[in-house]
């Protein structure tokens, strides 16, 4: 049970970025469901590729355009909150 605490926990801190990089515009409630989109829209993207190309790549390409995605939230957030 542990183990599943700590991927929880995990996968929550992206939507913390989300909700405080929405705060100013007032769609902080919003930070979910886009979390959700996103990384639903990652796994798809994934899974098309995976028959066409190899797994690191992949893997490679989403976790990039996730931190893409978080890097440039945070700096919404930090420009939004001055």
């Amino acid at each position: 049970m542990l183990g599943a605490a700590r991927v929880a926990e995990a996968l929550s801190w992206p939507a913390r970025v989300f909700s405080i990089a929405l705060k100013p515009l007032g769609l902080e409630t919003l930070a979910p469901f886009l979390y959700a989109l996103l990384l639903a829209t990652i796994f798809y993207m994934g899974a098309r590729l995976v028959r066409r190309e190899d797994i690191d790549r992949v893997v490679t390409s989403s976790l990039v355009a996730l931190w893409a995605l978080v890097l440039v939230l945070i700096g919404v957030a930090m420009v939004a909150t001055r």
